[in-house]
């Protein structure tokens, strides 16, 4: 259920809460966010930030956790859990990114579909020196990181 700026999901009992709330909020899904290991990193890189209400137990997981099942296993406690209030950020969307890979010549036109798309963040990610995420969403997040870092190096 969408109410602007909020996302409301309602899920009933399930066998696997951590794919249902990231198939619900759109880290997984479709046909090119297949990948689960690449949606938990991103849910919990986009949920790291200090704008997020659950930022020091996603902190706690990236630091505490060895490897990208234990990063799952751990998630889906804290999904799982009446003591967490379950407020969570959404994965970036490539709108605004589709005018600068226009302007950097990567994409001819805006309005480009999600197979042009991946083929023109994958051509700025190699540019600057980034290995190309497999799922749409992870690119967009690394595209949207490395923007963000050559604008504030700090």
């Amino acid at each position: 259920v969408r109410s602007w700026p909020f996302v409301y999901l309602l899920i009933d009992d399930s066998q696997d809460i951590l794919g249902e709330v990231l198939k619900g909020f759109g880290y997984l899904g479709g046909s090119r966010n297949r990948l689960r290991s690449e949606a938990v990193e991103l849910f919990l890189l986009m949920n790291q930030t200090s704008t997020s209400r659950n930022f020091e137990i996603v902190r706690r997981i990236l630091k505490e956790s060895p490897d990208e099942k234990a990063k799952a296993e751990r998630l889906s406690e804290v999904l799982e859990s009446d003591t967490v209030c379950q407020s969570w950020r959404l994965p970036r969307r490539g709108d605004d990114l589709q005018n600068f890979l226009v302007q950097r010549g990567h994409l001819a036109s805006t309005g480009a579909d999600e197979k042009t798309m991946m083929r023109a963040m994958g051509q700025f990610l190699h540019g600057v020196g980034v290995k190309p995420a497999q799922t749409y969403n992870f690119r967009v997040w690394q595209c949207l990181e490395d923007l963000q870092v050559s604008i504030d190096p700090n």
